[in-house]
Parts: C-alpha cells; sequence; structure tokens
C-alpha cells in the first residue's frame, strides 16, 4: 500500500514515516482530522445531557407543577377566639349572590367599614352569602384578626388568607377590597375603597 502524503504528494516507505511527516509539516492538518472526531463526540454527549436535563425537569421539575385550583384549597375560619379547625373552600359557595370583602386587621379603613358592613349583612340575612377575607400582609395576624372581630362585634364570616392566595387570584392590591358576585358565579362589580352603607345596598341589589 502507497504511503502518500495528501497534502502535498511526497511518499514514504512506511506508515510511520507518513506520520511523522504530516505531523511535522502538517501540523494543522494531523491534529484536525484527530480533534475533529473526539469533538463531534463531545458535543453529542453534551447535546443529549442537555435534552436529557430539560425533560427530566419538565417531567418533574418545580417550573411544570400544576398551579393551584384557589377553589379547591380550604382556608381556615377565623372567629374572635382566633383560628378554628373549620375550613371554607371557595369552589362550595354559590347558589345566591355574594360579597366578597378583602381586609386587613389593621387598615383603618376596614376598621371604619366594619359597622357598615355588619348593618348591611344582617339586613339581607341568608339571601346573600358575605364572606370576609383577612389577609397577612405587613404584620396582620390570625390574632389580630381576632382581635378586630371581638372589637367590631362582627358576625360575618371570616377566612384567613395567610399566604395572600385569595388576594393574588383576584388581584387585590389594597384594602378594603368589595367583590359582587351575581349567583351564578360572576363577578359584577369590583370598589375598592370605603363604601357607604346606601353604596354598597346599591351594588347588591344590582345582583342576580
Amino acid at each position: 500500500m502507497e504511503n502518500k502524503c495528501k497534502r502535498c504528494g511526497q511518499v514514504f516507505r512506511n506508515n510511520a514515516g507518513l506520520t511523522r511527516h504530516t505531523k511535522d509539516k502538517h501540523a494543522s492538518y494531523y491534529y484536525g482530522i484527530r480533534i475533529i472526531p473526539i469533538a463531534l463526540v463531545i458535543g453529542t454527549i453534551i447535546t443529549f445531557l442537555y435534552f436529557f436535563g430539560n425533560i427530566t425537569l419538565l417531567s418533574n421539575g418545580e417550573g411544570n407543577t400544576p398551579p393551584e385550583n384557589i377553589f379547591d384549597i380550604p382556608f381556615p375560619v377565623v372567629t374572635g377566639e382566633g383560628l378554628t379547625s373549620d375550613h371554607i373552600r371557595l369552589g362550595d359557595l354559590g347558589g345566591r349572590p355574594i360579597v366578597l370583602e378583602f381586609m386587613l386587621s389593621w387598615c383603618s379603613n376596614c376598621q371604619a367599614m366594619a359597622p357598615i358592613v355588619e348593618e348591611v349583612y344582617k339586613e339581607y340575612g341568608s339571601s346573600v352569602l358575605f364572606l370576609t377575607i383577612a389577609g397577612s400582609q405587613s404584620g396582620a395576624t390570625a390574632e389580630s384578626t381576632a382581635e378586630f372581630i371581638r372589637t367590631y362585634n362582627s358576625t360575618i364570616v371570616h377566612v384567613f388568607d395567610e399566604q395572600t392566595k385569595i388576594f393574588s387570584h383576584f388581584g387585590v392590591t389594597g384594602t378594603p377590597t368589595y367583590l359582587f358576585f351575581n349567583s351564578d358565579g360572576t363577578l359584577a362589580n369590583t370598589i375598592a375603597g370605603e363604601m357607604t352603607k346606601s353604596a354598597m345596598i346599591s351594588e347588591i341589589t344590582k345582583l342576580s
């Protein structure tokens, strides 16, 4: 077999001589034909690991964890005595108009609204469902919420949204905020800030 250099055509008696010649005279070619296959193999391994890693992440990683259904989460009821073992799921509500009140125990506007909301609640009785969502932002706690309930003699059911999941779901950023729902669950109106008793009643009379 002829040992001929593919770069310059020089002929050698054996393969060893051809190898030394190629290495000395055509170094870039000599090392190139050896490095490129190795690089291709390494590139293939890296590509495999990259895509395999992504598949694992998508299958088991937190990034693919299904979001919680806010309507299936049990939220604890808080009374004037503190947190109770009772829970309420938003998904269990319905069949009648609903007023959701979002409040914080230290909120002065919420405190001013407490007697008004209580009066409206008592006037409508069981024909309209009132539910207060007590948040935990900026130091509000279940204990301070219980104190709020005691102070204002509130008889409305309060649930404690410790991780502000209900606040976030409905995009509530300030308190008090009132959401008015029709009996079929559709949101009729959202009002942020204090309301007069007549204004709140007016919103409720629009509900179906």
